[in-house]
């Protein structure tokens, strides 16, 4: 993965890597640079380039539900300009956690668009056991349809709107075979069932350099930064290590 870290001065760029957060943030591959003020990106926030498209930058604390926001688009919308009339999707979540407890209670919550990849509402079931040792167990499922009015483009422009939005089609594996479909011809119902870090590439290495950069104190990052690194971000993304993703596409 590609990170960066926008600094406003070339001085900044030059004392930051010589200090010792620079030389502990490098250890992690971030890399500082002076910003252009082109991209809209704010200084001293640590981005992540996009898993999909190049130059495409997400603020690393908002990662995980942004690549997965960007990730839906591209897919409804190579869908639609290969003619797909109706994308259906089961999102399905479990966690396991061991802690240590003398509590007992038991409680079920509707939770609204924390598990989306399209808008919908998940059930989430949270059982804790009266026992030292306690066993927690998160389930959540999502399945939902959503119809297109894909209208079937040329290859030569399918082509034109990647290389456009410089996507990476060979780093999404659901995109790559429909494309490989749509060129030979040969668009029936798609089918796929993967693991969530095959869909979204990254999640593991982007919670391994938030550990890192947690005691990071300097400065150079903003509060905003600083202030979500030490609640609970962390714990965020770890809800997202079970999860199995299936999706239907159909063209009739």
């Amino acid at each position: 993965m590609k990170y960066i870290l926008p600094l406003e001065k070339e001085r900044e760029k030059y004392h930051f890597e010589i200090s010792n957060d620079g030389k502990e943030l490098k250890k992690s591959n971030i890399i500082p640079v002076v910003n252009d003020n082109k991209s809209n990106l704010q200084n001293g926030v640590i981005y992540v380039e996009s898993p999909f498209q190049k130059d495409e930058y997400f603020d690393i604390t908002e990662f995980n539900q942004k690549s997965q926001d960007k990730w839906r688009e591209i897919i409804k919308e190579l869908a639609s300009k290969i003619g797909a009339t109706k994308i259906k999707t089961t999102l399905l979540l479990e966690k396991e956690d061991s802690r240590y407890s003398n509590e007992n209670n038991e409680s079920t919550a509707k939770v609204s668009g924390n598990y989306k990849f399209f808008e919908g509402n998940a059930s989430l079931n949270n059982t804790n056991t009266s026992q030292r040792k306690n066993n927690e167990q998160l389930l959540s499922s999502l399945e939902f349809e959503i119809k297109l009015k894909g209208k079937k483009q040329s290859i030569e422009e399918v082509e034109t709107w990647i290389q456009d939005n410089k996507i990476n089609k060979d780093k999404n594996e659901i995109f790559k075979m429909l494309l490989e479909q749509f060129k030979n011809d040969n668009l029936d119902i798609y089918k796929e069932t993967q693991k969530i870090e095959q869909i979204i590439t990254g999640f593991s290495e982007v919670n391994n350099t938030l550990s890192a950069i947690a005691n990071i104190k300097s400065p150079l990052f903003s509060v905003k930064m600083q202030t979500f690194l030490n609640s609970t971000y962390k714990e965020e993304f770890r809800k997202y290590e079970k999860m199995e993703f299936k999706i239907e596409i159909h063209f009739k």
